[in-house]
């Protein structure tokens, strides 16, 4: 009856000891709603109240398209009267970019009372949130921090907070659009959440209210904090920051330091070539793929090589490369990765054209015997010979003219000749026994 992208999974919070203060830090574990926390509902059907779901250690509500919504979710009662500062850092998921973000047709708030719920006051909503924000239709591994200095200290012994979920059930999408609250942590110090990683520029969340600092720690991908083998930035300011480094992978971590440092926040960051295509003629392949580094590395060969043992292509600096004087009707593989650190290789097979003359040769041409051991002979005299193997490597020349070539000292296996008889290119395959 559920219909959920299993997501969470992806949410990476990590945690760290640290200083600060720690009113709430609630994960939602275990087999029933927290104690202390309540529901209010104009729904009728489950999903569309706010509902616990142990096997997401979260709390949903769904979108209804038949009755309109007004779904309350209470906290306990916080008693701050012995706290100058508070942050209350929730981390909730949305499904469905267009009811929450376009059409508005649904949506969530945070609210807080110190009168005992007579009247609420709304701290944050959903109405603000930037479409960029959401990963095709869902937004997710954030947290939002609220400063609650203002609802602190003497005369606040029992103030009330709430998520507030309405709707207009006026939604059309084939998958409802739903709010998962995943986890809700109250403390002396903020929580933020990296909003993108590039090659060499970390960029963070900034928080509404907050005067203290950012702590930032990265290195190759799979650093952990308090390990070693990564780099820590203390004393940050803004919500960017260029890192020395080209990485093609790292993992980062960013966390508020107010003096108590808060929680690490993790997020792992690939530059990967992808969506290579090849353009070709019968002696030549234009190259493109798509990546976010400045320079690529490319390795290309005959067959099914391996890297290392094909032509290298170094410092590529766009991603689109035209390789010149191929074989037609050949068979080719490409390897493109980014000129980065710790960068890995993706591949792609091409073939090139078939030429007019390999149908109706403008000067016909025989090779023989082949299969040889050592000499291979020409019908006619060729010059500018090349011989190349699977890898596409030039393994032996002749300039001059010949109707006669040695090749003892090859390998056993698979070449191609190509020369120059009267003017016309020609390519013939042969076999080293």
């Amino acid at each position: 009856m559920k219909t959920k992208l299993n997501l969470i999974a992806a949410i990476l919070l990590f945690f760290s000891l640290f200083n600060a203060q720690t009113l709430m830090n609630e994960t939602f574990t275990g087999t029933s709603l927290p104690t202390g926390w309540s529901i209010s509902s104009t729904a009728t059907i489950p999903d569309e109240k706010w509902t616990f779901y142990n096997d997401y250690d979260d709390v949903e509500v769904y979108e209804s398209k038949t009755i309109p919504q007004n779904e309350w979710l209470y906290l306990p009662a916080l008693n701050l009267q012995t706290y100058s500062s508070m942050f209350f850092n929730f981390s909730l998921w949305m499904y469905n970019k267009t009811s929450f973000r376009t059409n508005k047709s649904c949506r969530t708030a945070v609210v807080i009372s110190t009168n005992n719920g007579a009247t609420w006051t709304e701290l944050w909503s959903t109405d603000f949130l930037n479409a960029n924000e959401f990963l095709g239709e869902a937004l997710y591994n954030r947290f939002w921090s609220i400063n609650l200095s203002s609802y602190c200290g003497a005369g606040k012994p029992a103030v009330k907070m709430a998520f507030k979920y309405t709707s207009n059930a006026t939604y059309t999408s084939t998958i409802p659009s739903f709010a998962a609250l995943l986890r809700v942590n109250i403390a002396s110090s903020p929580i933020t959440s990296l909003s993108n990683l590039d090659k060499n520029v970390i960029n963070w969340y900034p928080i509404n209210n907050y005067s203290g600092n950012y702590d930032l720690y990265y290195g190759p991908l799979g650093t952990t904090t308090g390990k070693g083998g990564g780099i820590l930035v203390s004393g940050l300011t803004g919500s960017s920051f260029t890192i020395p480094e080209n990485y093609c992978q790292y993992t980062a971590f960013i966390r508020t330091n107010n003096g108590a440092p808060g929680e690490w926040v993790k997020l792992d960051f690939q530059n990967i070539v992808d969506n290579i295509t090849a353009i070709n003629t019968s002696n030549s392949s234009q190259l493109s793929w798509t990546g976010d580094s400045d320079l690529y590395d490319l390795e290309y060969g005959l067959g099914n090589f391996t890297v290392g043992n094909g032509t290298r292509i170094s410092n590529i600096s766009s991603t689109n490369y035209t390789l010149n004087s191929l074989l037609p009707n050949m068979s080719y593989k490409v390897y493109i990765k980014a000129k980065c650190n710790t960068g890995y290789w993706r591949s792609f097979t091409f073939k090139t054209l078939l030429l007019a003359t390999d149908e109706t040769e403008a000067v016909p041409l025989n090779v023989f015997p082949n299969p040889t051991t050592d000499f291979i002979n020409f019908s006619e005299e060729v010059e500018n010979i090349q011989i190349l193997d699977n890898s596409a490597r030039v393994v032996k020349t002749e300039k001059y003219s010949t109707k006669k070539i040695d090749i003892s000292t090859l390998s056993k296996g698979n070449y191609i000749i190509s020369g120059y008889v009267k003017g016309e290119k020609i390519t013939k395959k042969i076999i080293k026994k």
